[in-house]
């Protein structure tokens, strides 16, 4: 599949549900201080997080749930080098998250913000942290910093420890199949390809 034209800074079609809820949960000062996002392979869990990360931390963003695209926020946060988000993933594919660069989060997390709004972790996939990793970081989930957000991804949800799902607000992906993500596919495919056929093959994922 060639996804053309996405934009980088609004979920896909399939995930209008769960954003939805997440906005309102933010505009009402609900947002909890840690959510598990789990789907299946192919869902799009890295692209929603994105969305997610980049709409609380922009400064532009009240009056419209998706980021502005323009405001020193969302250029940061398009060169990866937004000084309130962090990106803990593992070295190299297939690898653990070890718990030095957990530690290392939580010393970042806990100073002040330095744009006043979210100081935000995503750690993907969440079920690569060692034990030792998961340890620390759970001690942080317990009593987090104010205005701070936790996003942990993961396919494999049953690796991560109890604990840890237990201090997460669990938001999961379903497979899509409804008209809104077949023409979506339609768009991305090359000519001629079945849509339907081929998403239901990808078992509902359209990415995959």
């Amino acid at each position: 599949i060639h996804i053309h034209e996405t934009n980088p800074m609004k979920p896909f079609p399939w995930q209008t549900e769960n954003w939805n809820k997440l906005q309102l949960a933010n505009q009402a000062d609900r947002l909890t201080h840690a959510v598990l996002f789990t789907g299946p392979v192919g869902i799009g869990l890295e692209h929603f997080s994105r969305c997610l990360t980049a709409s609380l931390l922009c400064e532009n963003s009240e009056g419209d749930t998706h980021a502005c695209e323009d405001c020193r926020s969302c250029h940061l946060i398009k060169g990866e080098s937004h000084p309130d988000l962090f990106i803990i993933e593992p070295e190299e594919p297939g690898k653990q998250i070890k718990v030095d660069e957990i530690r290392k989060l939580i010393d970042s997390i806990h100073l002040k913000s330095q744009y006043g709004r979210y100081k935000i972790a995503v750690i993907s996939p969440a079920d690569a942290m060692n034990r030792n990793a998961a340890n620390s970081l759970l001690k942080t989930l317990e009593e987090p910093p104010e205005h701070s957000l936790f996003i942990l991804l993961s396919h494999r949800p049953n690796l991560l420890p109890i604990t840890i799902r237990s201090r997460c607000q669990h938001m999961r992906f379903n497979p899509a199949c409804d008209d809104e993500t077949l023409r979506w596919v339609n768009e991305n495919l090359q000519s001629g390809e079945n849509a339907e056929d081929l998403l239901k093959m990808a078992g509902g994922a359209p990415l995959a």
